[in-house]
């Protein structure tokens, strides 16, 4: 009975004490377990499955890896750049990640958790949602990037008022100057020796020049200092100014709350309380207090006539740009291109060669563009016969050449007079003019022979003929001459001179067109084919020949090629049959045979051949190259052949 164990998902049927025939079963089981264990040495442990070790217990390690390349060398959790470490937030909708950013600071969520950048001079200060904030100095403070403070103001004062003042105090009390206050010593005596004693009690008395104390409601009680007074103010009520008591406090504290939106400001409603509210329209607000304007608010009707908007404050224009209205109808900084461009002086410049005919002024017909008009001004439309007037006339060779212009009109009757333009510049009758005669009537594509020997009268040869060829003689005509007859011949493209009777052939390596004298084809089988079946005929190959004279000839080589023959007959010839056929082959002209009345047991190869021989043909024909190979019982002869013929004429 065996036992089912299973390793990486494959089941093993292990033996129990007493099966026999286990010796393969627990090779398997050994061998899985084997190549399946985690082993000390290492390596790759690719797991199927995802490893749940229960709840009780985990691993322990040196340290722990991920896959991704240029790991750290050193933690416990080493990883690398672009590794993250995620936890599930509290809603389980998303992953939370940590990991590093490209300049190697700590992320969370894509976001730095901090960061060492901050603007020069200022601090960072909680907003309303607690959030440490870049802000600048302000108020009673200013702060240089030293870490110094500088007190600029103190209730409203400016540093400098209050240390005027303070010099002021020290002035008014450093001696005992008329018109100054007089100081105690250190035993709490007044100094300057003016009054020693200690003074106790109450002082009486009407001083001289006394002074009042005048008040106006709500306070009371001034008057002169001969006695005691008490200055009051009473409580305010509804008909009475006076002081807000506690309870007046916290009925007012009531009214308002202490609460204010963060970047809200207070504002009277419509029945006159001050309410919570967001800044909106053209302004936006921050919790710092700085107002902007927003995009798009400053609209033409909010900027004055009279504004005198500087340049300057415009957007940044690149040097040589202009301003164009683009697409969406903003506004756009554009470089000049097309046919013109600008500098930043404001020149224009038109390019080379894009003032096209379409982009000049339009003009009459037949008209030029010039100017005739006296001294440098526009271009100007010009007649034909104001453009001929400022050209210069022809001057004739006299000698030493001419110059070129326009020619003098001819005179009436110069036509008449067979007159030509000279060269000299003048209307001319050419000397022997109206010698050449000719005869009333000629026969078309005629050749015209001088008639007599004064070489200015000819008549018409009658003769003539696009197929024949004009033979000089006492009597010229045309005919039709045989190569043999035909005298020397030049050829023009060598400047080679035939003897008489032969015809020069092509002086290159190239071949005669379809048709023409010289042509050649073949058909050639070079790789070893197998012959046909014993004592038959078969078409070795085959060649298709256009009307004309030709002559054709054929080559083959038959090799055993391991075939066994009781004897050798072999044969081949050129026919106009195809098939199983020796039709038209006829020995000593088409045809040759190779026989042997014993047996070769093998032989490389047996050539056969038939010389040219000439075929006249009335139109296009196919000739058979037919073999012949007879007496073999095992095995197929192979052979290489060829069939040619050229064009005679």
């Amino acid at each position: 009975m065996t036992i089912a164990l299973v390793i990486n998902g494959v089941t093993f049927p292990y033996p129990e004490q007493g099966d026999e025939d286990w010796g393969p079963t627990a090779t398997d089981w050994a061998s899985a377990v084997t190549s399946g264990m985690l082993q000390k040495a290492g390596g790759t442990f690719t797991l199927t499955a995802d490893v749940d070790f229960g709840a009780s217990f985990g691993l322990k390690s040196l340290y722990y890896k991920t896959r991704t390349a240029n790991l750290a060398d050193s933690g416990q959790f080493r990883l690398a750049k672009t590794d993250v470490m995620n936890w599930r937030n509290n809603a389980n909708s998303a992953n939370l990640s940590l990991g590093i950013d490209s300049s190697d600071r700590l992320t969370f969520n894509g976001v730095p958790i901090e960061s060492n950048a901050l603007t020069s001079a200022h601090l960072l200060v909680g907003n309303a949602s607690n959030v440490a904030t870049d802000v600048a100095v302000s108020g009673d403070l200013t702060l240089a990037n030293t870490g110094a403070f500088t007190v600029v103001s103190v209730g409203g004062s400016t540093a400098a008022n209050i240390h005027t003042s303070q010099l002021l105090t020290a002035a008014a009390t450093a001696a005992n100057t008329a018109s100054t206050l007089v100081l105690r010593d250190g035993s709490g005596n007044f100094a300057a020796n003016v009054i020693t004693a200690s003074l106790t009690g109450t002082a009486s008395g009407n001083p001289p020049n006394a002074r009042l104390i005048n008040t106006t409601a709500p306070l009371t009680g001034g008057g002169d200092l001969s006695s005691d007074r008490t200055i009051a103010m009473p409580a305010a009520t509804n008909s009475v100014d006076g002081y807000l008591t506690a309870a007046d406090h916290t009925t007012f504290a009531a009214k308002q709350s202490a609460t204010l939106t963060s970047a809200h400001i207070l504002v009277g409603n419509g029945s006159n309380v001050a309410t919570d509210v967001a800044v909106s329209g053209d302004l936006s607000l921050a919790n710092t207090g700085a107002f902007t304007i927003v995009n798009s608010a400053i609209t033409n009707i909010k900027v004055s006539a009279t504004a005198a908007i500087d340049f300057s404050k415009l957007a940044v224009l690149a040097s040589g740009n202009i301003l164009v209205g683009s697409a969406g109808g903003v506004v756009t900084s554009v470089v000049m291109s097309g046919d013109a461009t600008i500098v930043a002086s404001g020149a224009l410049t038109i390019a080379n060669n894009v003032v096209t005919n379409a982009k000049l002024a339009t003009m009459a017909t037949a008209s030029f563009k010039g100017r005739t008009t006296a001294g440098t001004g526009n271009v100007e439309d010009l007649t034909a016969t104001q453009a001929t007037a400022l050209l210069n006339n022809m001057v004739g060779d006299s000698g030493s050449g001419g110059t070129k212009g326009l020619v003098p009109a001819p005179a009436a009757g110069d036509a008449a007079a067979l007159k030509f333009l000279k060269a000299d510049g003048t209307w001319a009758t050419p000397s022997g003019a109206g010698d050449v005669v000719g005869p009333g009537s000629a026969v078309a594509n005629a050749v015209a022979l001088f008639n007599g020997t004064t070489g200015k009268i000819i008549k018409d040869g009658g003769i003539g003929t696009s197929s024949q060829v004009l033979v000089g003689g006492t009597t010229p005509a045309f005919g039709n001459v045989p190569y043999q007859a035909l005298p020397n011949v030049t050829q023009s493209t060598a400047g080679a001179v035939a003897s008489a009777g032969q015809l020069l052939g092509t002086n290159t390596n190239d071949d005669a067109a379809s048709g023409r004298q010289g042509e050649y084809l073949e058909s050639l089988v070079s790789s070893l084919t197998s012959v046909g079946a014993t004592n038959t005929y078969s078409d070795a190959t085959s060649l298709t020949l256009t009307a004309g004279d030709w002559d054709i000839s054929a080559f083959v080589v038959v090799g055993s090629a391991g075939a066994t023959f009781t004897s050798v007959d072999i044969e081949m010839g050129i026919s106009t049959t195809s098939g199983n056929s020796g039709t038209g082959l006829v020995n000593g002209i088409n045809y040759a045979v190779f026989s042997i009345g014993t047996n070769l047991l093998s032989f490389g190869g047996i050539p056969l051949n038939v010389p040219s021989y000439r075929v006249s043909l009335s139109g296009s024909t196919t000739f058979y190259q037919k073999l012949f190979v007879d007496h073999y019982t095992a095995g197929n002869p192979k052979y290489q052949c060829r069939l040619s013929a050229r064009r005679i004429r």
